[in-house]
């Protein structure tokens, strides 16, 4: 017998090559991009829409770009494509004017952590540009980690632990594919032994212990990470509490300040989105700053007195060194009386709030009933040298000595459970001494009686104070229009209420809580107006807060006997006519985005397309293992190989017929008998003659292959067997046998 001889191929240029990414990779990429963008969007509080939507455009067209062109010998139609999307970015900021937001957005001003993940951002829709090679696309895994990382140290939201589930199962599906792939290649072009072939337990090993390994690590780091995240959250990082800065220090400043005398109309509603404040608590609410309960016709003034405050010193622990919202500070507990009481039933609502470098404010913020602030000592240190002190009025609003920026307080509010159904059964009432100052008005007699008549005639089929104050606010809605950019007309001596509800009937969020105020007071009903801040635009999850300039605002309150100050929304049935730019109609456009992200539908498209991703890395490696292709010969291509596991397969399904191919015959050979079997039959195969030959060229010529040779392959496998059965159902034909001479 002659001694086997082997033929060594000595390695080529063609053989260093890296084998080209498949879609596979690039859609693995972009579902790592998309997760990272989700991240820094939900996780790092970088809540603009419109950045969201111009980074997943671009990288979409990078992944697009990138895809079409890998198989190029120049990258310069990437290059091109590149360039035009910064271009066209650039042009949708010169359009829409004040749209820096969607390049760069305006709540990573003062904010490092949110600054590092925009900038992360960017970077992956520039590497999306760059995708013509497997190891560039497993470098997207970088900065999406990175986005994680952050996210993980700033933030508490549960999205976080979904989101980088997801990532570990998509990350971990691509090194495993990439792997695969590249022994393929290997195999394919050094003829390397089959021993190199990757099983399926080693792959699920693989994933398994990745996944395993990253949820064990995280769940012990998670409290590390929490302690951490809080100790760098709303009451972290260094103090800047000072006088006064000066323009050249903080040039984007936004100061915020409540004065004793509030004119209404004096000028329109903010339209900036600079955030002031970022606000962590279970549930939204009107964030109070200040009452004002004196009208003199023209606006509002405070006759609340305020006395100074003396602060608690907290003691020091150990805990309090690792968790930043116990550290040392002090302690403002208001003084409970009866404009700031809460008779029914309540519950206690904690604020971690975040003052942004952006903003400077002389008052505390927070949810009505305020109970108690919490605030650093560095915040105060400007005071305690020059003798300043915090005041408190009977309404519970504080304001500080000097102004704070870039720095947190943690807030706590007794907040008041009512229904409708409860407000009907109470009466709008305060007590003697009370009544006048939240009752009185102090403009001119024709002006009460006028107003007076107003209210009367809105009311007068209503039965209790709750259905006169909505009938109020409903008449200011259908009476009047909202108009953020509506100022106090040129006429300075006619009533505010008067000029707004029969001149102009546009108007303001002053306008609005003015008048449905001072038509409250007209018949008896005590009522006043706060200043503060809307609710602001929440997180996925509802559960932070962010609070720009232009959602300051003024609404109107009322006293229920028994219940407390209860806030009424009198813009809330206006229709806005405020004049929008094209930004503004982008902006208004994207509410289904934040309605989507809130409803957790996301999550779930992402756990099913992991999910699927799993399901395709068993499914195809338990093909590849039942049709033992890691015993196939050397220099089979790819698609070759399928047509060989298309023939086994075949084989596999005629071996309950006895009809499989024998170890001693060729392709040739068993297609010969396999067609005498199925002739006798009287069944015609002409499948066998095409399959056979697909055989011999991906077995022995080792003809490069295509994925219609693979499809067409199956399909004759199909074809066969089912001749095959249909020849062993019919009955066995017996010949009838004469001998000559009997």
């Amino acid at each position: 017998m002659p001694e086997a001889s082997y033929r060594i191929t000595p390695p080529t240029q063609d053989d260093d090559r890296e084998p080209a990414p498949s879609g596979i990779h690039y859609l693995s990429a972009y579902a790592i991009t998309v997760c990272g963008f989700y991240t820094a969007f939900v996780g790092l509080g970088i809540e603009e829409p419109l950045f969201l939507i111009v980074v997943l455009a671009l990288s979409t067209v990078g992944f697009l770009v990138s895809y079409t062109t890998r198989n190029l010998p120049s990258s310069g139609w990437s290059i091109a494509a590149l360039v035009g999307s910064v271009m066209g970015a650039l042009m949708l900021r010169a359009v829409s004017g004040s749209s820096a937001e969607a390049l760069f957005p305006a709540a990573t001003e003062g904010a490092v952590h949110r600054s590092l993940g925009a900038f992360l951002c960017w970077l992956l829709v520039l590497l999306s540009y760059a995708q013509l090679s497997s190891g560039w696309l497993l470098f997207m895994c970088v900065p999406t980690a990175a986005i994680m990382g952050i996210a993980g140290t700033t933030s508490s939201e549960p999205i976080i632990l979904w989101s980088w589930a997801f990532f570990i199962l998509v990350s971990t599906f691509m090194l495993v594919h990439d792997s695969h792939a590249r022994l393929l290649a290997r195999r394919h072009l050094r003829r390397s032994p089959p021993s190199l072939e990757m099983r399926l337990v080693v792959q699920i090993y693989i994933a398994a212990a990745c996944s395993i390994g990253a949820m064990v690590t995280g769940r012990i780091l998670s409290q590390p990470m929490d302690i951490l995240g809080s100790a760098i959250g709303p009451l972290g990082g260094a103090v800047s509490a000072r006088p006064t800065p000066t323009a050249s220090e903080t040039p984007t400043a936004v100061g915020v300040t409540e004065s004793t005398a509030l004119p209404v109309g004096g000028q329109s509603d903010s339209r900036d989105d600079t955030v002031i404040l970022r606000i962590r608590a279970a549930h939204g609410a009107n964030w109070r700053g200040a009452t004002y309960d004196e009208y003199n016709g023209r606006g509002w003034n405070s006759s609340l007195s305020g006395w100074p405050l003396e602060f608690a010193d907290r003691s020091t622990s150990t805990r309090m060194l690792l968790d930043g919202r116990l550290w040392p500070g002090r302690d403002v507990v208001i003084p409970e009386g009866e404009l700031n009481a809460v008779p029914a039933r309540s519950h206690t609502l904690q604020q971690y709030v975040r003052v942004e470098s952006t903003a400077r404010l002389d008052t505390l913020y927070a949810a009505a009933e305020a109970r108690s602030f919490r605030l650093r000592a560095g915040d105060l240190h400007y005071a305690w040298y020059t003798g300043g002190r915090c005041t408190v009025d009977e309404s519970g609003s504080v304001r500080l000595p000097n102004e704070i920026s870039n720095t947190g307080y943690v807030a706590v509010s007794e907040v008041a459970d009512w229904t409708e159904d409860s407000l009907r059964k109470s009466r709008a009432v305060l007590s003697i001494e009370e009544a006048d100052t939240y009752t009185s008005l102090n403009v001119r007699e024709e002006v009460r009686q006028r107003l007076r008549e107003v209210a009367i005639s809105v009311t007068k089929d209503q039965t209790s104070d709750y259905d006169r104050i909505v009938a109020l606010k409903r008449y200011l809605g259908k009476q009047c229009v909202y108009n953020a950019l509506a100022t106090s007309s040129a006429d300075e001596t006619e009533d505010a209420v008067i000029q707004f509800l029969f001149h102009t009937r546009s108007g303001t969020c002053q306008h609005f809580a003015t008048s449905l105020a001072v038509l409250c007071r007209t018949i008896g009903i005590p009522s006043r107006v706060a200043s503060g801040f809307a609710p602001g635009t929440p997180n996925a999850a509802g559960t932070e807060f962010i609070v720009r300039a232009r959602d300051k605002h003024l609404w109107t309150e009322v006293w229920f006997a028994g219940v407390g100050w209860v806030p009424f929304e009198a813009t809330e049935d206006a229709l806005d006519v405020t004049p929008q730019s094209a930004l503004d109609r982008i902006r208004a456009s994207q509410g289904w985005i934040r309605n989507v992200l809130r409803r957790n539908v996301l999550s779930a498209l992402l756990g099913t397309g992991a999910l699927l991703l799993v399901l395709y890395v068993v499914l195809r490696e338990v093909l590849n293992r039942r049709t033992n292709r890691g015993r196939m010969a050397p220099g089979v291509s790819i698609h070759g190989a399928y047509v060989l596991m298309a023939y086994a397969s075949m084989n596999k399904r005629l071996r309950r017929w006895k009809l499989e191919r024998r170890l001693h015959e060729t392709p040739e050979e068993h297609a010969a008998r396999l067609r005498r079997h199925l002739g006798s039959a009287g069944i015609q195969c002409p499948e066998l003659a095409e399959l056979t030959t697909l055989v011999e060229r991906a077995r022995y010529a080792g003809d490069a292959m295509c994925m219609a040779d693979a499809k067409r392959a199956r399909r004759l496998a199909s074809m066969i067997a089912e001749k095959a059965r249909d020849a062993a159902a019919m009955p066995v034909r017996r010949l009838k046998v004469e001998v000559a001479g009997s």
